[in-house]
């Protein structure tokens, strides 16, 4: 039977009764006719919202309940949360997910409406209240107070009020700011589209969606890109993994691909900053009636860029910006922004930051930084030995992962042989540097003055995540076993501190401290301790610094640049500071290293054009100062560099010099020494490599030496006799705790020996050097001092070196002062002598102290009696060690057995491309080179004043 009046409540388009079709005009959805809300006085309805709902309409919301509950009487009216259940007529203010399927969002969404708009439906005996802002509610409740309650200014009371289809209601908002679209499709046809789990991504969306809707008039849905359309026009909003390609140099980019607009950032922070002002404060807010993003959109966002006046920087030269700064490479380092200066102008001081009660702190630099041509003073005046600031690096450019110790259990087991690329089936699971040791053998046992007990046996390694050792980084010594080790983990993206772009420079001005001069340190520098950094563009002057002969003093430096327990680092551009050297108050003999340069444990290590502020001394000669102290490298390389030396201390393992002048170069250690297109000037060492007596002058490897000029003055050589040497190597009976190598090869190619005459002058301190001499001069292979035993073989630890005048060394040891040592007094004879004779202690008669062997304050292991008497001359007529006349002492242990064993070259090649004027080189002539083997080439050689043929 056909019904007279069709009914479609569940909204399926059939009739409930008959099945037939309904049309929309008949049935609206199951849209009733008219619905009961108030009935003798009493509510018959509930009101149903969303927190969120009631919070955002606030006081209006409240207001509404309160007058309903004021004109109907005999019964409360409620409101309900989504979440409970509520039973007959419900208001549902909102879009109520949970109730009147209906009427959901996708079937009538509020935002419809635009931002100004609201809709009032009748819906299956509820009411619907659906709006386009918290304000377009507000109007919405209105309507229903006054048009549908009736409510007005004089109503006390409601007794019966039923709401009528005519009194639905939709005010749909037609104008707004900004029609947008991108390329040829409006904004209304997309989504925002996120990568699932994308925290930082749906938070910038909700920050712009309610603002874009509202001037726009389209409201766009998130969608997670895996539930994406097939076709479906997005508007990508991502963070990415930081590009260590620097593919992004900005940091992000906004572009339109295949129709799609892409906002991505590299910065978690910077994403919703970065949305807001492209899709609101370019797009929305256009003051456009109608705006396009181009189809062929593509620009990068600099938004990689923090800079230190954000965070308080004055950059006054006076007010202290230590803790400004710091905060903003904190903040750099938690999200990797690059850090800035605020440009050329600005002066950063840093004083004494810290106080004297602090703890010590650095500013951490974990990722790029660009100072922008500014100046950094470090006013170490103000900073006292012993406080905080003194011993702490100003900036500390540091690994992102902390170091570890491997435990006993999980150390390499077994002998490791010098050489080998392997510690057995040991991984550590990522690239790293890592140190290992064995404390039961000693190395660099120094002699001299600053001597000391030496270290245990140690390196460091570079080792890749699968345990294999990097070829260039193999094993220097056997181990019978690993005491210790340590793992530096790699961080492998690169990062670049620089003082400027281009040529632009940073300027970092050190006021001098002026301390006593004394055996401490000063750390305040740049200290690097991660990986794969280059640090450039950097000037480093000195302020305030008087020279000893004026009655200046200064405690030393650790290094302007300080690289540690570090991996492939450049630091390059770089202007340092001819620091001057200071005597040791408490000993005048002792000159104390202050350094521009340092280095320890660290691997891949070049210098690249570095420069020496002061080079030349004000008479034209060349200045003699070290600027340069590195310890236990590896692969430590000069490029470019126009400095005085090349100091590399405690075991280096191949060490490059290219490209550069020099006045020396200081090795100890074993690999290849290479010297290539390089200007040596020799006055100051009298050699082109010294290697150092203090550690046994001990090269265990080769030397190649091509296209090098080595440079003396002419007058200087003339009026003092200097001979001159390819290497220095001074032999001493000491024992270092290895045997000592000659270089093994020798390689010579185009080496020159050229004499200048240098003028200055005295107006404008020109220096006019003129090249006077062309292998006019001969050159030692090896300093005389090396091969002066001329009956001993060096390499045989069991040679007898009783008799010998220059075998003998100080007695170190732990208790001894130096008073007791050197000053006899002849009123006290008896005791003087038995306080010296305590200390040297020599019971087996080989020459060994025995109580200097690795003593805890540094004791040499060979010792010998110190003559002393104030008398013009020494006589000891009657044999008794003493002074006949002012009974001085004198005292010589006899040393029988050779503790310095000393390997000699093995092979010279020589090469000359002048073989009319070619480089004249003295060989040595003693036993321990009979069997050298010498390849010539178009060299004179001269032997005891004797021209050989080649």
């Amino acid at each position: 039977t056909t019904c007279t009046e069709h009914v479609d409540a569940d909204a399926n388009g059939k009739c409930d009764n008959c099945d037939a079709a309904v049309e929309p005009d008949e049935g609206g959805n199951g849209t009733a006719s008219s619905i009961e809300l108030v009935k003798n006085g009493a509510a018959t309805f509930t009101i149903v919202s969303t927190e969120d709902t009631s919070i955002d309409i606030g006081k209006p919301f409240s207001n509404f309940i309160k007058t309903l509950n004021d004109c109907i009487s005999e019964s409360n009216v409620t409101s309900v949360f989504e979440h409970i259940e509520a039973k007959g007529t419900e208001i549902i203010i909102g879009n109520v997910a949970t109730r009147g399927d209906k009427f959901k969002e996708d079937n009538a969404s509020p935002y419809e409406y635009g931002y100004e708009g609201w809709s009032i439906k009748i819906v299956d005996n509820n009411i619907h209240v659906l709006a386009g802002s918290a304000g377009a509610y507000k109007d919405a409740l209105k309507y229903l107070e006054e048009t549908v309650f009736g409510i007005n200014d004089a109503t006390d009371s409601i007794d019966n009020i039923t709401m009528t289809a005519e009194q639905q209601k939709t005010e749909q908002q037609t104008e707004f700011d900004v029609n947008v679209k991108i390329g040829d499709t409006p904004l209304s046809e997309y989504v925002f589209a996120i990568n699932s789990g994308d925290s930082t991504a749906i938070k910038a969306i909700n920050a712009v969606r309610s603002q874009l809707f509202k001037r726009t008039g389209a409201y766009l849905k998130t969608v997670v890109s895996s539930k994406l359309a097939e076709g479906q026009k997005a508007i990508w909003v991502e963070t990415l993994t930081l590009n260590g390609d620097r593919s992004t140099p900005e940091g992000a980019r906004i572009y339109v691909e295949n129709g799609n607009l892409h906002i991505e950032s590299e910065f978690k922070n910077k994403l919703e900053e970065l949305v807001y002002d492209y899709l609101i404060g370019t797009v929305a807010e256009s003051k456009k009636s109608n705006f396009t993003i181009s189809s062929s959109l593509n620009e990068p966002k600099d938004v990689r860029n923090i800079y230190y006046a954000e965070f308080g920087a004055v950059g006054d030269g006076k007010t202290d910006d230590f803790f400004a700064i710091k905060a903003c490479h904190d903040y750099a380092n938690e999200w990797g922004h690059t850090a800035n200066a605020d440009g050329p102008s600005k002066n950063y001081y840093i004083g004494n930051y810290l106080g004297n009660n602090d703890p010590k702190t650095s500013i951490i630099v974990q990722t790029d930084t660009n100072w922008h041509g500014c100046t950094f003073t470090w006013d170490d005046s103000a900073v006292d030995i012993g406080t905080p600031c003194w011993a702490s690096p100003i900036f500390s450019i540091a690994p992102s992962k902390a170091a570890y110790s491997v435990p006993k259990s999980q150390r390499p087991t077994g002998f490791l042989e010098k050489g080998s690329t392997s510690l057995g089936d040991w991984k550590p699971g990522v690239e790293c540097l890592v140190y290992i040791a064995n404390s039961n053998e000693r190395h660099y046992i120094r002699y001299g003055i600053n001597n000391n007990n030496g270290a245990s046996q140690h390196e460091i390694l570079h080792v890749y995540a699968d345990g294999t050792v990097d070829p260039m980084t193999p094993l220097q010594w056997d181990y019978e076993t690993i005491t210790s080790m340590n793992v530096y983990p790699i961080d492998t993206t690169p990062i670049l501190i620089t003082g400027g772009d281009g040529d632009q420079r940073t300027t970092v001005k050190t006021i001098f401290n002026g301390n006593r001069s004394i055996y401490e340190y000063y750390m305040r520098n740049f200290q690097i301790t991660r990986s794969n950094v280059t640090f450039q563009n950097i000037d480093h002057i000195v302020e305030g610094e008087i020279h000893p002969d004026k009655g200046g003093t200064g405690t030393p430096y650790t290094g302007f640049t300080q690289v540690t327990y570090a991996h492939n680092v450049t630091v390059q551009n770089m202007l340092i500071h001819n620091l001057q050297g200071y005597k040791l108050e408490t000993d005048e003999r002792n000159g104390m290293g202050t350094y521009e340069i340092n280095a320890s444990y660290a691997n891949n290590i070049l210098y690249k054009n570095v420069i020496q502020d002061v080079f030349f001394n004000e008479d034209g000669s060349v200045s003699y100062e070290g600027l340069m102290g590195t310890n236990y490298c590896k692969n430590l390389a000069f490029d470019g560099n126009f400095i005085c030396s090349f100091d590399a201390h405690c075991g280096v393992y191949n060490g490059t010099i290219k490209n550069s002048t020099i006045e020396h170069l200081n090795f100890i250690g074993d690999g290849l020494i290479t010297v290539e297109n390089t200007t040596l000037y020799l006055d100051g060492s009298k050699t082109a490599i010294q290697l150092r007596s203090d550690y046994g002058a001990t090269w265990r490897g080769d030397l190649y030496m091509k296209d090098v000029d080595l440079k003396y003055q002419v007058s200087r050589a003339n009026e003092y006799k200097w001979k001159y040497s390819v290497v220095s190597a001074g032999w001493t009976n000491h024992s270092f705790g290895y045997t000592c190598y000659l270089p093994q090869d020798i390689y010579l190619e185009n080496v020159n020996m050229l004499g200048f005459d240098v003028k200055v002058d005295e107006i404008t301190k020109q220096r006019d050097e003129t090249i006077t001499e062309v292998n006019e001069k001969e050159i030692y292979l090896f300093t005389s001092s090396l091969y002066s035993y001329t009956t001993v073989n060096l390499a045989d630890p069991k040679a007898n070196m009783a008799g010998f005048t220059n075998d003998w060394v100080e007695c170190t040891c732990a208790t001894r002062p130096l008073t007791d040592f050197y000053n006899y007094d002849p009123d006290n004879h008896d005791e003087s002598i038995k306080n010296i004779k305590q200390y040297f202690n020599d019971t087996d008669g080989d020459g060994r102290c025995n109580n200097s062997i690795y003593s805890e304050n540094g004791g040499s292991v060979w010792c010998w009696g110190y003559r002393k008497c104030i008398c013009d001359t020494f006589e000891d007529a009657d044999k008794n060690y003493f002074c006949d006349t002012c009974k001085g002492f004198e005292e010589r242990v006899p040393t029988h057995v050779n503790a310095n064993p000393y390997i000699g070259t093995k092979t010279v090649t020589v090469i000359n491309k002048d073989t009319e004027n070619p480089l004249k080189v003295v060989w040595p002539e003693t036993e321990q080179f009979d069997e050298l083997n010498v390849t010539v080439d178009g060299v004179l050689i001269i032997e005891n004043g004797e021209k050989k043929e080649n």
